[in-house]
């Protein structure tokens, strides 16, 4: 296997070049672990609501039931 040796840049144009693509490529991998973390944190906020709602409404039984039984 034969490998190159890297090139001298030439000139400022290629550097700037180089460096506009190294910067877009760390943006695009920061907004694809935006997105991923949002959606985590959706689904753990989604995951959070339902056990609230659950809770409620077992909380809600109970206090009905002790309506139901207490003497009035």
């Amino acid at each position: 296997m034969h490998v190159h040796p890297p090139k001298p840049v030439h000139g400022w144009r290629e550097f700037l070049n180089e460096v506009a693509i190294i910067v877009v490529g760390i943006l695009i991998a920061l907004a694809a672990e935006n997105i991923v973390e949002r959606m985590r944190w959706n689904e753990e906020a989604d995951h959070a609501t339902e056990s609230v709602k659950d809770e409620l409404e077992t909380a809600a039984v109970y206090a009905w039931e002790r309506m139901a039984i207490s003497p009035a």
